[in-house]
């Protein structure tokens, strides 16, 4: 499997890379690509990018030694419960060559998690640039 992570926060798009751990869980790293909302182009080019480069490998950081989120430093804020209050979130995942789009709502219980309603699934050689466009546009309507 494959994951992928789009972040808006008041008109600032973010797009990390997210590497998958020895362990098997997924980290958002560096590089992280930092786009204004308003710039649909470049909004789909890093999409595209970040997913055709695929999970790069890392070793999995000890409790002691875990990162904090990447994009806080990007947003300027300090914890991932700020940063969370004001964003919406896109994940992108890859199982078997189909590539699905999970658009993320706010859990009661805070944090994010699967809006099945808006779920969906895109096969193909045009995949990644249907899902690309498809959270460009929805981005501009400021709405996963």
């Amino acid at each position: 499997m494959m994951l992928w992570h789009i972040h808006l926060r008041k008109g600032t798009v973010f797009v990390p890379t997210v590497a998958k751990t020895d362990a098997g869980f997924f980290v958002d790293v560096d590089p992280v690509a930092v786009i204004e909302s308003s710039d649909h182009a470049s909004i789909v080019d890093a999409i595209k990018a970040t997913v055709i480069k695929g999970n790069p490998m890392i070793e999995t950081p000890t409790r002691a030694a875990f990162p904090k989120p990447v994009v806080l430093g990007n947003a300027n804020v300090k914890s991932w419960a700020t940063f969370e209050k004001s964003a919406l979130c896109w994940i992108i995942s890859k199982k078997e060559n189909i590539l699905q789009l999970r658009p993320q709502r706010k859990n009661p219980d805070g944090g994010w998690e699967d809006d099945p309603e808006n779920v969906q699934a895109f096969t193909g050689t045009s995949a990644v640039d249907e899902i690309a466009e498809m959270v460009a546009k929805q981005i501009n309507r400021g709405m996963p």
